[in-house]
């Protein structure tokens, strides 16, 4: 049976940062995904915006995880020679004059990430700018498709990489020495718990205090549109990258839902259509949907991360309930587990995972 410091089960933006993270410090470990192709990861937008929510307020811990997130990526990138990371300003444009006046203000309290935008006769004619916006001068879009898998590839050139679903209460062992999966042949010092949502119960963390919700996604053909800054105004648009085969420039996603029932993972008719109305309010351009698809956020009961230790063996970790913020909580949670793991350090308060019961 092999041996390495870290088993991590789950290669969402969860696990693929935490092993990038120990990778970083030049410690073995090997990833074990089961490959669904539907989860909230493979399908994000990968989207960081400083800005966030109805009331437009700063993101919750922007400046420590947009910090690492920056320097992250570019050197993910570097190590498997693949391109996926984009710093772009973003636009957000209001939807009624009060939103204008309610949300305006931002560009005073926050000047150093957004100014304020007026309508240009730049911008494509079709879309309706006339309440103006805010520009996010600071910004980013991250490839999720194209990142996870050129890390998949860096991992298993690595022998650290195994395809299989993993029964956490049956496939586990648990011995004083070791933690190990003798069906795959691996042990190891500390098992990392990276698996998203999953509609199995977690037995090492019975009480994790996750709300999935499901979103819906469509990508669309919009002809003779070529924007490439995302957009957002209710619903957001952005270039479609890597996300589909034989992207052409004007094909973009536009999303998301947020439902909280049923949880099928399976594109919702009347999803789609909300997407399409909230879109059509201000683009005025044929569009044509080519792709849908919907997973299942592992989001939490306050919508921030939950990182920790097992209750039942301390050995046993857990990053989950990124939600919608993956993209730029990832790398930031991945570094305070993998500080924890290995230096003894104490995980913020915020982010403990049974803070629900604090």
């Amino acid at each position: 049976m092999s041996s390495v410091q870290v088993i991590i089960v789950g290669q969402g933006f969860a696990g693929t940062a935490v092993a990038w993270t120990l990778a970083s410090r030049g410690i073995d470990f090997v990833v074990i995904d089961n490959e669904i192709p539907q989860t909230s990861s493979r399908i994000a937008a990968g989207l960081v915006t400083p800005i966030t929510g109805k009331r437009a307020v700063k993101t919750w811990e922007w400046d420590e995880a947009w910090e690492l997130a920056r320097s992250f990526y570019p050197e993910i990138e570097r190590r498997t020679g693949t391109n996926f990371w984009t710093i772009q300003p973003a636009l957000r444009l209001f939807d009624s004059e009060e939103e204008r006046a309610r949300i305006e203000n931002q560009t005073m309290i926050h000047s150093d990430l957004v100014t304020s935008y007026q309508p240009s006769c730049a911008m494509d004619q079709s879309i309706d700018q006339s309440f103006g916006g805010i520009l996010m001068k600071v910004a980013a879009r991250l490839d999720g498709l194209a990142y996870l898998e050129a890390s998949r590839d860096a991992f298993q050139q690595r022998n650290a990489y195994h395809r299989r679903s993993i029964d956490l209460m049956n496939d586990i062992q648990v011995s004083a020495e070791s933690i190990a999966i003798p069906a795959l042949g691996v042990r190891a010092r500390n098992l990392v718990i990276c698996q998203g949502f999953s509609p199995e119960p977690n037995p090492w963390f019975s009480s994790l205090p996750l709300v999935p919700a499901q979103g819906d996604i469509l990508t669309v053909d919009i002809p003779s549109f070529y924007e490439m800054r995302t957009i957002h105004r209710n619903v957001w648009i952005t270039p479609v990258g890597n996300q589909t085969k034989n992207a052409l420039k004007t094909h973009y996603l536009v999303g998301s839902t947020y439902r909280w029932r049923p949880l099928d993972g399976l594109p919702s008719l009347d999803a789609r259509q909300e997407i399409l109305s909230k879109l059509s309010r201000w683009l005025v351009r044929p569009i044509e949907v080519i792709d849908h698809r919907a997973a299942i956020r592992p989001t939490s009961f306050d919508q921030k991360p939950l990182v920790g230790k097992s209750p039942m063996d301390p050995r046993i970790w857990v990053l989950n309930g990124l939600g919608a913020k993956g993209t730029l909580m990832a790398p930031w949670c991945a570094e305070q587990l993998v500080e924890a793991l290995l230096d003894g350090s104490e995980v913020q308060s915020s982010l403990f995972w049974d803070r629900r019961h604090q």
